[in-house]
C-alpha cells in the first residue's frame, strides 16, 4: 500500500536534515581527530629529542602510550606514589626545557 501525504514528506525532509547534520558532525569530528593526531606526532617528536632516561620513558609511556599509573608503578618498580609523582614533575620540567630550547631556535 502506497500513501502520499504531507506528513510523510515532512518526515522524509526531517530525516534528510538529520542525516545531513550527522554528516557535518562526522566531518567535523574527523577534522578534529586529524588535528589531534598531528599534535600527538609533534609532541612525540619533541619528547624523542630528550636525552635517554626515565623522564623521556615516563612521558612516552604516560602521555603517548596512555599507560595507567598502575602499569607504570609495576614496570618502574615503584613502591610509593610520591616517587612516581616526583618523576612526573621532573619529566615535565625536563620536557619544558627542551620545548623552550626549540622555541628559541624556531
Amino acid at each position: 500500500r502506497v500513501q502520499s501525504s504531507p506528513r510523510q514528506d515532512s518526515l522524509e525532509m526531517q530525516v534528510i536534515r538529520i542525516t545531513e547534520k550527522l554528516e557535518r558532525l562526522d566531518k567535523k569530528l574527523n577534522n578534529e581527530k586529524a588535528k589531534l593526531i598531528a599534535k600527538r606526532h609533534k609532541i612525540r617528536a619533541e619528547i624523542c629529542r630528550m636525552k635517554e632516561g626515565q623522564s623521556k620513558r615516563f612521558l612516552l609511556d604516560y602521555y603517548i602510550e596512555c599507560k595507567s599509573w598502575q602499569v607504570i608503578f609495576k614496570e618502574y618498580g615503584y613502591i610509593s606514589i610520591e616517587s612516581a609523582y616526583r618523576l612526573k614533575c621532573r619529566a615535565l620540567k625536563d620536557f619544558d626545557k627542551i620545548s623552550k630550547k626549540s622555541d628559541k631556535t624556531s
